[in-house]
C-alpha cells in the first residue's frame, strides 16, 4: 500500500530571506556622530559639515551620496591634518560600503579608522570602530569574526565607564548569537542592552533593544512573545517620534503575524510600515516593506502581485546599490516561482543570488542560495543534485558556526535520502538534526526533524513509532503556532494509519491538513493532501470519491507545470505526481470506466516530449498542415480523438499502464472499439523480467561486465513469459493479417521489452503475425504525424549512420575515462540498410556531428546506429568539481543518441 501514498515531507527549505525581515532592526551599525567645529578655521567647518550631511544622507539611504559627502570631509581632513576627522570620515565611509554590500571594502576602511584612534589613543573611537568592524564581518556570516570584535569594544566601552557603549555592544553580540542560532545566548544579550538602557534612560536604546528581543522570540517560532516585545517597541518610537522605529517596529509586527498565517493583519502592518518609510524617504525601508509584502502575497498564493512587490524591492535595492538585499531579493524571486512551479525560473533566480553572495563575501548568503538550489532540486525528483547542493549549504554553515543553519541543512540531506529510499541514512541526519535544534532551543527545527524521522520510520513499517514522532511535531507546532507546521503534521499522522489499514483516521487527518493548506494557499501540498484522500478511498472502495478528489488533485498539479519548465525538469517533476495518475486510473477501473482510464493513462504519458513537438510544429506556423485529427495542442486526447487516431493511421492500437500491482492493456481498433483487460501481477516484477530477457539475447546496458550465460530454454522461456503478460491476454483483439499494423504504447520498463521476439506457445515470434511500431504515446503518435507536412518536399534522401569512432566516456565524474567498445554489428547494419536504399553510410570517423546535422534536413529517412547516452548520468554543472573531462567527454561525437529511426515517409 506504501506505493499509492504521497509523502508529506516536513521539508524545512525555509530560506531566511523569505519571510524574515529583509534588513533587521537588530544590527544597525553605530554612526561616529560628527564633532562639530567650534572654530572659525574654513575648511574645519567644511569638514565637519560634510560629514554631517553624509549621516543625514545616510539615514535616507542616499548610501552612494553619503559615501560622496564623507570622501570630501575625509579629503579635507587629511589635508588639515584632523586625524580624528579623518578617523571619522574612514569609519562612515565604511559604514556605506557595508550598506551597499561591499564588505571587504568595508573591512578596510573600518580597520584604518581603527589604527588612528589607537594612534591618537582614542579608545571611544576604538570601541566604535571594533563594533562597527563586527558589523561588517557579521555581514559577511563570519559570526566567529564578529563575536571577537564586539567583545572587544564591550571591554573598551567597559573600561572607559560608556554604559550607552556596553548596551549597543551587548545588543550586536546579541544580534551575532541569534544569526548563530544560539537564541538563549542572544535573549540574555539583548536582556542585558535593555536592562542597561532602562537605567541610564535612554529610551530609543530600549526601543532597538526591545526589537531586538522580539525578532529572538520570531526565530524561535514564539510568535505572540515577539508581538509583545514589538508592541513595547512601536509605543516608545511613538511616543519619541521615531518615524524610522516605528515603521522597523510595524514591519517586525507584519512578521510575526505572517508567520502565525493571519495574512490580513500582516498586509496592514507592512502597509502602514511602506507608508512612514516613503514619508521619510527611506528607499532601504521600503525595499523591506515591498518585500515582505511579496512574502504575504505569495503565502496567498498571489503569486503574480508577490512578484511585482519583490521586483519592485529589487529595483529599489539596485538603485540604492544594495548588493546583499538584491541577492535576498533575488531569492524571494526564486521562492514566488517556486510556489507557482516554475522550477527553472528559480534555479536561475537562486543561482543568480548564489553569484552576487559570491561576489561580496556573503557566506551566509551563499548557504542560504545553495540550500534553495537544493530544495527546488529535491522538489524535482533529482535527489543527488539535491544532495550535492545541501552538502555546500552545510560545509558553509560549518566553517561559520550557524548551528541553525546546520540543523536546517542536516534535515535537508535527511529529506534527499528519504526520497532515495536509504532511510536509515535520513534517520541519522534527522537525529543530528534534532540533537543541534534541541541544543540552541530551535523549537521550529525540532518539530521538522521529529515530523522528518516520523516520516523514515513510517517508511521502515516502524507505524506505532512514526505516530509519536509525529505527534510530538504537531504538538509544537500548535504551542507555537506554525500553521503550515500543522498541516505537514496532521498530513504525516494521516500517513502512518494509512498504513495501518486505518483508512477512515487516515482520511480525517488528511481532510484536516488540506483545509489548512487550502486555507494558506499552498497548491502543491494541496495536490499531496488530495492524493492521500483519494488513495484512502480507494481502500475503502469508496471508488466514486476517489475518482472526484483525485481528478481535483490533477487538475491543480497540471496547472503547476507550465510550458516554460525545461525539459529536464518536466519529467522529474511529473514523476514525483505519476501515483496520483495511477490512483485516479485504479479507481476508473473499479467503476467499470475503463474508456475514462485511457484518458488518465494517456494524460499521464510523455507530456514533455509532446510539448516539445507541439512546439516545434507552431514554430512552422506557415505550413498548412492536412489531414490531422486535432489542431496542435499539448492537451490530452479524449476518447473520440483516441479512436480517430486509430483510424487514421489503420493500425491498431495497444496501450499499456502499470498500476501498482495490475496491468493495464486497452486495445483501441480502427474501428474505434476499445477491449480492456487488466493483468494480476501479484508478484511478478515486470522490469525485473524485462531486464533479465534484455539480458537473455544478448543486449546489456552500456558499462556492464555481466555476460550472458542464459541457456537458450531459459532464453526461450523468457521470451514466452513475457509473452504470456503482455500479449496472450490480447491476442484476440489484434489483426490476422500479418500486413495490418500494431502500434504499441509501452509504459517505463515495457519501454525496453523486446516486443518483435515475444514468443507465443507455437514458438512463432510476434514479429512473424504482426507488422509493429512502438511510440511513447498515443498522442505522440499524433504529433509526429502531424509533423510529417513540414518535411521538406525535396527531402528525398535516406541518412544511415553506423558506429562511429567511439570516445572516451565516463558514467561517473569521479571514475576514469574508459573507451567505449566499437559496435561491428551496427557497422554491418548500417552498411546492409544503406545497400537496400542505395545510399552511402556514415560509418568510423565520417559520422561526426557536423557531417550527421548536415545531412538531416534533406532527408526522409534516418537511422542511427550506435552507442545511447542518456542523461540520467549528467549533474548540474555548479555542482562540484573535478568533472570537467567527465562533461567533455559526453559531448563526445561517437555517442550521439540512442538508436533511433525516424521515417519521414507518410505510410498512412
Amino acid at each position: 500500500m506504501r506505493l499509492k501514498r504521497i509523502t508529506l515531507i516536513a521539508l524545512t527549505s525555509l530560506l531566511t530571506t523569505g519571510v524574515a525581515p529583509l534588513l533587521p532592526t537588530s544590527s544597525v551599525p553605530f554612526l561616529a556622530q560628527p564633532l562639530l567645529a567650534q572654530t572659525s578655521v574654513e575648511p574645519k567647518a567644511e569638514a565637519d559639515k560634510l560629514l554631517q550631511q553624509g549621516i543625514e544622507q545616510y539615514r535616507t539611504s542616499q548610501f552612494r551620496e553619503a559615501l560622496e559627502s564623507w570622501q570630501q570631509a575625509l579629503a579635507i581632513y587629511r589635508e588639515i591634518g584632523d586625524r580624528q576627522g579623518e578617523a571619522k570620515s574612514l569609519g562612515n565611509l565604511g559604514i556605506a560600503y557595508s550598506s551597499l554590500g561591499q564588505y571587504q571594502h568595508a573591512i578596510a576602511f573600518h580597520q584604518q579608522s581603527l589604527d588612528i584612534f589607537r594612534e591618537i589613543g582614542d579608545i571611544a573611537g576604538q570601541a566604535k570602530s571594533l563594533n562597527n568592524l563586527g558589523n561588517a564581518y557579521d555581514s559577511l556570516g563570519q559570526y566567529q569574526h564578529a563575536i571577537a570584535f564586539h567583545q572587544q569594544s564591550l571591554d573598551l566601552f567597559k573600561e572607559i565607564g560608556d554604559i550607552a557603549g556596553e548596551a549597543k555592544s551587548l545588543g550586536n553580540l546579541g544580534n551575532v548569537y541569534s544569526f548563530l542560532g544560539q537564541y538563549q545566548k542572544a535573549i540574555a544579550f539583548h536582556q542585558q542592552s535593555l536592562d542597561i538602557f532602562k537605567e541610564i534612560g535612554d529610551i530609543a536604546g530600549q526601543a532597538k533593544s526591545l526589537g531586538n528581543l522580539g525578532n529572538t522570540y520570531d526565530s524561535l517560532r514564539q510568535y505572540h512573545h515577539a508581538i509583545a516585545f514589538h508592541e513595547q517597541s512601536l509605543d516608545i518610537d511613538k511616543e519619541i517620534g521615531d518615524i524610522a522605529g516605528q515603521a522597523n517596529s510595524l514591519g517586525n509586527f507584519g512578521i510575526a503575524y505572517y508567520r502565525l498565517g493571519q495574512y490580513q493583519k500582516a498586509l496592514t502592518f507592512h502597509e502602514q510600515s511602506l507608508n512612514l518609510a516613503k514619508e521619510i524617504g527611506d528607499r532601504a525601508g521600503q525595499a523591506n516593506a515591498l518585500g515582505n509584502l511579496g512574502n504575504v502575497y505569495n503565502s496567498l498564493g498571489q503569486y503574480q502581485k508577490a512578484l511585482i512587490f519583490y521586483q519592485q524591492s529589487l529595483d529599489i535595492k539596485r538603485e540604492i546599490g544594495d548588493r546583499a538585499g538584491q541577492a535576498k531579493s533575488l531569492n524571494n524571486l526564486g521562492n514566488a516561482y517556486d510556489s507557482l512551479g516554475q522550477y527553472q525560473k528559480v534555479i536561475a533566480f537562486y543561482q543568480q543570488s548564489l553569484d552576487l553572495a559570491k561576489e561580496i563575501g556573503d557566506r551566509a548568503g551563499q548557504a542560504n542560495s545553495l540550500m534553495g538550489l537544493g530544495n527546488v532540486y529535491n522538489s524535482l525528483g533529482q535527489y543527488h543534485h539535491a544532495i550535492a547542493f545541501h552538502q555546500q549549504s552545510l560545509d558553509i554553515f560549518k566553517e561559520i558556526g550557524d548551528r541553525a543553519g546546520q540543523a536546517n541543512s542536516l534535515n535537508n540531506f535527511g529529506n534527499a535520502y528519504s526520497n532515495l529510499g536509504q532511510y536509515h541514512h535520513a534517520i541519522a541526519f534527522y537525529q543530528q538534526s534534532l540533537d543541534l535544534a534541541k541544543e540552541i532551543g530551535n523549537r521550529a527545527e525540532q518539530a521538522n526533524s521529529l515530523g522528518n524521522l516520523g516520516i523514515a520510520y513510517s517508511n521502515l513499517g516502524q507505524y506505532q513509532k512514526a505516530i509519536a514522532f509525529h505527534q510530538q511535531s504537531l504538538d509544537i507546532d500548535e504551542e507555537i503556532g506554525d500553521i503550515e507546521g500543522q498541516a505537514n503534521s496532521l498530513g504525516n499522522l494521516g500517513n502512518a494509519y494509512y498504513s495501518l489499514g486505518q483508512y477512515q483516521k487516515a482520511i480525517t487527518f488528511y481532510q484536516q491538513s488540506l483545509d489548512i493548506f487550502k486555507e494558506i494557499g499552498y497548491r502543491a501540498d494541496q495536490v499531496s493532501s488530495l492524493n492521500n484522500i483519494g488513495a484512502a478511498y480507494n481502500d475503502l472502495r469508496q471508488y466514486a470519491d476517489a475518482s472526484t478528489t483525485l481528478l481535483d488533485a490533477i487538475d491543480i498539479f497540471e496547472s503547476l507545470r507550465p510550458s516554460e519548465l525545461a525539459d529536464a525538469n518536466k519529467v522529474s517533476l511529473f514523476d514525483t505526481q505519476a501515483r496520483t495518475y495511477r490512483n485516479l486510473q485504479q479507481a476508473l477501473v473499479a467503476q467499470n470506466k475503463t474508456n475514462q482510464a485511457l484518458e488518465i493513462a494517456e494524460r499521464a504519458r510523455a507530456r514533455a516530449f509532446i510539448e516539445l513537438l507541439a512546439s516545434r510544429i507552431s514554430d512552422n506556423s506557415n505550413k498548412v498542415l492536412q489531414d490531422t485529427v486535432n489542431p496542435i495542442s499539448t492537451e490530452p486526447p479524449t476518447i473520440e480523438q483516441i479512436q480517430q487516431i486509430a483510424r487514421q493511421h489503420q493500425a491498431t492500437l495497444v496501450e499499456y499502464s502499470i498500476v501498482f500491482n495490475s496491468l493495464y492493456i486497452w486495445v483501441i481498433k480502427p474501428t474505434g472499439e476499445i477491449p480492456f483487460e487488466q493483468v494480476d501481477l501479484k508478484d511478478k516484477s515486470l522490469a525485473d523480467l524485462v531486464k533479465t530477457t534484455r539480458n537473455s539475447i544478448g543486449v546489456r546496458a552500456r558499462g556492464s561486465t555481466e555476460e550472458s550465460e542464459i541457456e537458450d530454454d531459459s532464453q526461450a522461456n523468457r521470451l514466452r513469459q513475457l509473452h504470456d503478460i503482455l500479449i496472450q491476454p490480447i491476442a484476440k483483439f489484434l489483426p490476422t493479417n500479418p500486413e495490418e499494423r500494431v502500434i504499441f504504447i509501452p509504459q517505463s520498463s515495457l519501454l525496453l521489452a523486446p516486443f518483435p521476439a515475444l514468443l507465443d506457445e507455437n514458438d512463432q515470434y510476434l514479429i512473424e503475425k504482426h507488422t509493429i511500431q512502438t511510440a511513447p504515446s498515443i498522442q505522440v503518435l499524433d504529433l509526429t504525424h502531424k509533423r510529417r507536412p513540414q518535411v521538406p518536399a525535396n527531402a528525398s534522401e535516406v541518412l544511415v549512420v553506423g558506429n562511429p569512432t567511439m570516445p572516451e566516456i565516463a558514467t561517473d565524474f569521479e571514475k576514469p575515462l574508459e573507451k567505449l567498445d566499437s559496435l561491428p554489428g551496427s557497422e554491418w547494419e548500417a552498411k546492409n540498410i544503406a545497400q537496400r536504399y542505395n545510399t552511402k553510410p556514415l560509418i568510423g570517423a565520417q559520422a561526426t556531428k557536423a557531417a550527421i546535422m548536415q545531412q538531416m534536413p534533406k532527408a526522409r529517412i534516418i537511422h542511427l546506429a550506435t552507442h545511447g547516452l542518456l542523461d540520467h548520468f549528467l549533474v548540474h554543472q555548479q555542482i562540484t568539481k573535478g568533472k570537467e573531462a567527465w562533461l567533455e567527454a559526453l559531448e563526445a561525437p561517437g555517442a550521439i543518441g540512442t538508436p533511433l529511426v525516424v521515417d519521414h515517409t507518410d505510410k498512412s
